[in-house]
């Protein structure tokens, strides 16, 4: 496994297996002994035993480790397992070269880092998540890379690299450079390795565990000796420069390459190492190539190569065992000629030499083996292999059987049933095994001596033989074994019979295949049984009506890990409370917090279990009419103002970020390597004058450079001047840069005077920059001095803004800070104001917030105002004070009044009009609140609120004679009297006052006062009335 030290230089450790293969030994007794129990020592062995072996029953060697399956079919880990590399187009799960990592909020997102082929310029083609293959968007996330589409989109996340990588990746150098276990360095580039970043997001419904992985590679590119125009064929392939090389598919092309020897990132050799070519003959070896790309018609008229391979080789297996299944894959024989490796693919070849009987040399001895043993005799056959369609998940062929040869074997069906790991192509699996059967049925075996002049028949040759003694005209024979008489030439033979005709392939051949759908149909998604909601209210212990609530149930037998729930306003989209539950077997949950009183809702709800659930439909419920007490309401300001509290204090560490972003990129305009860039260009500037201490200078720098990728624009500007310890600068850095994902320009301006104690300075920074999905702006500017340490003074002020691309969706905010602050020994003074905006798919607030601080001796003293707007419909407007005051009267010259005055935990006012008052407990003085009304006439009606007093006052003009006048009065309250007399007046004209005080209910009331005598004797009736409440 490439552990991550091995991760780091891209070297590789394994078996000593390299160079196992083919040593060089030309003229060794059979090389093919060097392959151990594989195809190919196999077959060697049954040559030593003047066996001639079928294709069949080559192919029924030993089975391979993966059966018919790929070599790796789930992510593995641990530093024991070998490296491995992919040729031709085949798939893998990898191996993970590091423990996960985790990051973000409740560690959410979980990344891999996984091994997918040992040598560079393997091709990522496809991915399989969990049970299907997925596709990939082409929009790239900035740390990611590739996001899934379809289900998985927001969820998983894949990035690849092909092993030519030259530095280590961003993004695991972003969030994990600073690990606290297994910090990822520079240094971990990967150097020739293909591996993948995956990503996977957590959800709660959606992917609660890390899904199975696999990848469809495409090979690392190979040579192809017919490409190599300076070796006899025709391209640009050059043996010793893999630039040059190219993905193949083609099975001899592989089987070539590893014969000759594949080169490893460490300077190693994985394979046979035949350095010298003439061991692969050209002629032979690029005609088994062409073969392998006869095209064949398929069923619905298209074609495909007639032998491709593909397969995962570990490195610490012999590459013998490689090369037997890619062997197997394009039918191959091949053999050590003496002068070097010989191979036929597919069908025999053309005959090399004809004899008849009278060339066979009777004078020695002859065998003839017409029919092999039952355990060697097979009639129908199946085979095993990675089918892509099923995620390379071993699939079985269509059995190919024959009723008539089935019928002439004495012992009925003998099925031969073969692992082809090797050919992840169903229709090429097909016609292997067509042509392995018939060939099969091919029994007849001769060892025969023929004369000198068959000196040039080399093994794996095709002879063609005329024999009356034995029915033969113009029949073809492989040769498979051949021992020469050195003192009279005579050469002995071991030849099977064959026909080019069992490896013809028609479209009517092809069998029907049983599809097999990758993955399994998963349940329908479950809903949450029984679902219901309702509005109520909660009690307090006196029975008194406190709170609005929502009440939820379902059936209680539900099995699920939990339930959460969403309410959102009727008519409205968004969500606005949401939350969970483990205990599902209560059967129902209580929701009070955040319901509000006489409120229209929506709620739904949905399992959290581990497999596929669905929200239940949108449930309308309507809440009582409750509200809150004052005592809810203080919990909620004082909590308001804790938020707000903490949101201003974080305006420090906001700026010190945003400060700390400005000098990094600051400190890179000095460590930007010019030497990097195809073009740079500087210019330079520089003044100076100096007389005893007093001292001036000016200095210039501008850079500009270039590169195919990035362009860079940098300016340093100083003017310093000095007498003594006495300083003034002014000072400007700017840089611009620009590459294929972002752009940004920075401009940094000061202004400074020092002494040996005291110092001033102004400096604005100002940055821009943009990303793919990324677009910010900042402009600060500072003024500080100081006396030394005995007292300094500061203002700063901020505006930002920037708009992200989220995974959640588009995010907009905005920023304007101003601070200033004052200290000198023990006492300090500090104001702040700062506006926040905020956009987001979630929603939009914009908080104002004014504070004001003053410390002495330990103790601080702080008034705060704060404004919060949300896009949920609340607002708060919340003060800190110790008294809040208005006055009115702010115009010159205009008297002031205090009407209203918040202190000690009191309100004051001294008038206030109230439409509708509601009063808990009330303590007001007699007589203080008051009504009046007042008519010109002999009644008027008023309407009371509360029980009142009354004080009615009543004057009516009396017309005088001469000998005075004497009468009675009343007055009464709805026609009833509650008051009379009698009165007496004078001579001539008299003014009657009476005053009355009655008590009244609440309701309407009709008072009139009346007098006895002439209606005529009595003028301007008047009547005003004093109501005095509580």
């Amino acid at each position: 496994m490439a552990v991550v030290a091995g991760f780091i230089g891209g070297m590789f450790s394994f078996a000593s297996t390299v160079a196992v293969l083919g040593a060089g030994s030309v003229g060794a007794a059979w090389a093919g002994a060097g392959f151990a129990s594989t195809i190919l020592g196999g077959l060697a062995v049954k040559l030593l035993t003047t066996v001639a072996v079928s294709a069949l029953t080559s192919a029924l060697a030993p089975e391979p480790a993966q059966g018919g399956g790929i070599t790796i079919s789930s992510t593995i880990r641990g530093e024991e397992n070998p490296e491995t590399i992919i040729l031709g187009k085949y798939a893998t799960a990898g191996q993970a070269i590091c423990p996960p990592y985790s990051h973000g909020r409740s560690d959410r997102f979980l990344t891999q880092v996984i091994e997918l082929c040992s040598v560079p310029g393997a091709t990522l083609e496809r991915v399989m998540i969990g049970d299907e293959w997925v596709e990939l968007s082409e929009e790239l996330h900035p740390f990611f890379g590739h996001p899934v589409a379809g289900e998985n989109n927001g969820l998983v996340w894949v990035k690849y690299y092909d092993g030519t990588q030259t530095e280590a990746d961003p993004y695991m150098l972003d969030r994990y450079g600073s690990h606290p276990d297994r910090p990822w360095t520079a240094d971990m580039v990967g150097a020739g390795i293909c591996y993948a970043i995956m990503t996977f997001g957590w959800d709660r419904e959606d992917q609660t565990s890390v899904p199975s992985v696999r990848f469809e590679l495409g090979g690392i590119p190979l040579y192809d000796p017919r490409k190599d125009s300076s070796a006899g064929g025709v391209g640009t392939h050059r043996l010793a420069d893999p630039t040059t090389w190219e993905q193949t598919e083609n099975a001899a092309v592989i089987a070539w390459n590893v014969m000759r020897g594949i080169p490893l990132p460490g300077g190693e050799v994985w394979g046979g190492n035949i350095t010298n070519l003439t061991e692969l003959p050209w002629a032979v070896w690029t005609a088994a190539m062409n073969r392998c790309d006869v095209p064949i018609e398929r069923d619905d008229g298209s074609t495909e190569p007639a032998y491709r391979a593909g397969i995962e080789v570990a490195l610490d297996q012999p590459p013998a065992a490689a090369l037997e299944e890619i062997f197997k894959a394009c039918s191959a024989v091949i053999a050590d000629m003496g002068y070097g490796w010989g191979i036929v693919v597919g069908a025999p070849a053309l005959p090399v030499y004809s004899f008849g009987d009278d060339d066979v040399i009777v004078s020695k001895s002859q065998e003839l083996d017409p029919f092999p043993g039952i355990e060697e005799t097979y009639n129908a056959v199946t085979a095993r292999y990675p089918d892509p369609e099923a995620l390379y998940e071993t699939k079985e062929a269509p059995r190919r059987t024959n009723a008539g040869w089935e019928a002439a074997d004495a012992f009925g069906r003998r099925m031969a049933n073969l692992a082809l790991p090797a050919v992840p192509y169903a229709l090429q699996v097909q016609r292997l095994m067509e042509a392995w059967i018939r060939d099969e049925r091919r029994f007849r075996r001769h060892i025969i001596n023929l004369p000198p002049d068959s000196a040039h028949v080399d093994l794996i040759d095709t002879v063609d033989w005329s024999s009356a003694r034995n029915g033969y005209v113009g029949k073809d024979f492989g040769v498979y074994e051949i021992l020469e008489d050195p003192r009279t030439g005579v050469r002995q033979m071991s030849i099977r019979e064959c026909d080019p005709l069992d490896y013809s392939w028609e479209p009517g051949f092809e069998l029907p295949s049983t599809p097999t759908p990758p993955g399994t149909t998963p349940p329908a998604p479950e809903s949450v049984s029984g679902f219901f909601a309702r509005a109520i209210t909660i009690n307090d212990a006196a029975g008194g009506a406190r709170r609005p609530a929502i009440a939820l149930s379902w059936a209680s037998d539900i099995l699920a890990a939990g339930l959460r729930w969403e309410i959102r306003h009727t008519g409205q989209t968004q969500a606005v409370l949401r939350g969970t539950t483990q205990d599902v077997g209560a059967g129902g949950i209580t929701i009070a917090e955040g319901v509000l009183p006489d409120m229209a809702y929506e709620v739904r709800a949905r399992l959290i279990a581990n497999r596929r659930t669905v929200w239940t439909g949108w449930e309308a419920v309507s809440t009582d009419p409750v509200r809150l007490a004052k005592g809810d309401l203080d919990l909620e300001v004082l909590a308001d103002i804790d938020r707000s509290t903490a949101w201003m204090d974080e305006t420090g560490p906001f700026l010190r970020g945003l400060r700390g972003e400005i000098d990094a990129l600051r400190d890179s305009i000095a460590e930007i390597d010019w030497g990097n860039y195809s073009v740079h260009q500087r210019v330079r500037r520089e003044a100076e004058a100096e007389v005893e201490r007093a001292r001036a200078q000016f200095t210039e720098e501008i850079n500009v450079a270039v590169s195919e990728t990035e362009a860079v624009a940098t300016r340093v500007t100083t003017l310093t001047t000095a007498v003594g310890q006495n300083t003034a600068a002014i000072s400007q850095e700017q840089l611009a840069r620009s590459n294929a994902d972002s752009a940004l320009a920075l401009d940094v301006q000061t202004v400074s005077a020092a002494n040996a104690t005291n110092a001033a300075a102004i400096t604005q920074e100002r940055l821009a920059r943009i990303q793919a999905d990324d677009a910010m702006a900042a402009d600060i500017t500072s003024v500080e001095t100081n006396l030394g340490t005995r007292a300094s003074a500061a203002s700063v002020t901020a505006l930002t803004a920037r708009v992200t691309d989220t995974e959640a969706g588009l995010v907009a905010q905005s920023e304007a800070i101003t601070q200033v602050e004052a200290r000198s020994d023990a006492t300090s003074a500090t104001g702040l104001f700062r506006v926040s905006a905020v956009a987001a798919p979630s929603g939009s607030q914009t908080r104002i917030g004014l504070r004001a601080e003053a410390a002495a001796s330990g103790n601080t003293t702080a008034a705060a105002m704060f404004l919060d707007a949300r896009s949920d419909g609340t607002s708060h407007v919340s003060f800190i004070a110790d008294r809040f005051a208005v006055v009115s009267g702010g115009g010159s010259g205009a008297a002031q009044h205090v009407p209203f005055i918040v202190q000690g935990g009191q309100v004051y006012m001294d008038k206030a009009f109230i439409g509708d008052l509601a009063v808990e407990t009330a303590k007001i003085a007699d007589g203080a609140v008051s009504t009046f009304w007042a008519v010109n006439g002999d009644s008027l009606s008023l309407t009371a609120s509360y029980p009142m007093q009354l004080a009615i006052f009543t004057n009516v003009r009396v017309r005088g004679i001469s000998s005075g006048y004497d009468g009675t009065y009343s007055i009464t309250r709805n026609g009833v009297a509650v008051d009379s007399g009698s009165f007496s007046v004078g001579p001539y004209s008299w003014m009657l006052t009476t005053i009355k005080t009655i008590a009244i209910q609440a309701g309407t009331h009709t008072i009139a006062h009346a007098y006895s005598g002439d209606p005529a004797d009595y003028s301007q009736y008047r009547m005003t009335i004093l109501g005095l409440y509580k």
